[in-house]
């Protein structure tokens, strides 16, 4: 798969399929009240697999876009 095709693939989740793969993808992740997704400037480069990687990037562009529709 490439970059778009992961995108597409995340987009068409919903927030449980979404939630399910952020638990797999952040279990090591530090313990905290509160994930930032877009203050994380490092986030997708740790990641061993590529999907984990992509899975990130796409969960701040969702973010950035549901934080811009909210301010509309």
């Amino acid at each position: 798969m490439y970059g778009e095709e992961y995108e597409a693939l995340f987009a068409a989740f919903g927030d449980m399929e979404l939630a399910i793969l952020a638990k797999i993808v952040f279990y090591e992740e530090p313990r905290s009240d509160s994930l930032d997704l877009l203050g994380t400037q490092e986030w997708g480069t740790e990641y061993p697999m590529e999907w984990q990687r992509q899975f990130v990037r796409s969960l701040r562009t969702m973010a950035r876009k549901r934080l811009q529709a909210e301010d509309s």
